[in-house]
């Protein structure tokens, strides 16, 4: 969940940053890990090592599995690099006897903990714990990856139960569906984008539906289009805009789909394209107040909307990272993703970027 106080634009006319919020009570480990180990080896040298609490017990547990994750999958000398180690790589490089050793529900849990406890920054510690998360996931797949579909429902719950008790807005406020959805909470306005809820969470929809003013859907992809569920119904029912993806269009990539406004919010889809070449997803610039924020959605090119006028002075954009793997021209003709993403980034210049589908 993001949440950002109401913006004022000061004299020079260059709005505060948002201030990111992940949790409450947070607070650093690496001191209380240091703590804890120099404890344990005084103790050990005195023939006298203290109880060790759950939480130590399984962090020892973990960390050692991970560190044999680490030197038996040798991504350092595979020429992988650390954080590009995937969930693909690892089942490659791993006997699948190997993870027997995992309680996948406990490892999750143990993730959720050390995120909640310690709110790592861009680090190693950070990098091992999405490892286990990969790891996580290998290890319940012949479980449907039931630990992780657990979290992807208790979240959502989590973030209804939030809403029906928020007072009235005076922030804007982010909250993450782990399909790939998002609501935007603001005052006068609370919509979603891409919400795809699971089967169990169908008894959210008539909540949802109220809470909702409206809901913008990108593309078609089961991750993005909810067809399963009551909730697009639900809203049309009660008179609510839900702004569907055009069928395949002349508009050319970066351009105006279409415009609309409702409660607070001014908006408007533009033309893009999925990391498949033949499959379109719009994109969505979105006013609310003084507020500017662009959702990619799917789509991965961004030359063409980065250089327009709409891009300027953009607040928030939630960024799809895929593109970072999808060919595409830099302005001087360099086909280079990350130029072409760097030159994009330079000229729209968000003052904050979020990735959104990981």
């Amino acid at each position: 969940m993001i949440r950002s106080k109401k913006k004022q634009i000061p004299s020079s006319g260059s709005p505060p940053r948002p201030k990111i919020l992940q949790g409450a009570s947070l607070r650093r480990i690496p001191i209380a890990i240091l703590v804890f180990v120099t404890t344990v080896l005084i103790a050990s040298a005195q023939g006298d090592v203290p109880d060790q609490t759950p939480s130590d017990a399984a962090r020892q547990k973990w960390d050692h599995l991970i560190d044999e994750v680490i030197t038996r999958s040798d991504p350092y000398h595979s020429g992988v690099k650390y954080k590009d180690f995937t969930l693909s790589a690892l089942v490659k490089r791993m006997p699948a006897s190997f993870f027997a050793a995992f309680d996948a529900p406990v490892l999750v849990e143990w993730i959720k903990d050390e995120f909640e406890r310690s709110k790592p920054a861009r680090n190693r510690q950070r990098d091992r714990l999405f490892m286990a998360l990969d790891v996580a996931a290998v290890a319940s797949r012949n479980d449907q990856f039931a630990p992780l579909v657990n979290y992807r429902k208790e979240s959502t719950r989590k973030i209804h139960d939030l809403l029906s008790k928020a007072p009235p807005a005076t922030t804007l406020t982010l909250y993450k569906l782990y399909n790939e959805g998002t609501i935007i909470r603001a005052p006068g306005i609370c919509f979603g984008v891409d919400i795809v809820l699971h089967p169990d969470n169908n008894d959210l929809v008539p909540g949802l539906a109220k809470m909702l003013d409206g809901l913008f859907v990108s593309h078609t992809h089961g991750d993005h289009h909810d067809r399963r569920s009551d909730l697009l119904p639900a809203l049309k029912k009660l008179g609510k805009p839900v702004i569907l993806p055009k069928p395949k269009t002349e508009v050319p990539i970066g351009h105006v789909l279409r415009s609309g406004r409702f409660g607070s919010l001014v908006w408007s889809s533009f033309q893009g394209m999925h990391v498949q070449i033949d499959k379109p997803s719009s994109f969505f610039l979105f006013h609310i107040g003084n507020w500017k924020i662009v959702h990619s959605g799917d789509n991965t090119r961004w030359m063409t909307f980065a250089k327009s006028e709409q891009a300027r002075d953009v607040d928030i954009f939630l960024l799809k990272p895929e593109v970072l793997y999808v060919k595409q021209s830099t302005s001087d003709g360099l086909n280079n993703l990350q130029a072409a993403l760097k030159e994009s980034l330079a000229t729209m210049r968000p003052k904050l970027v979020i990735p959104h589908h990981l």
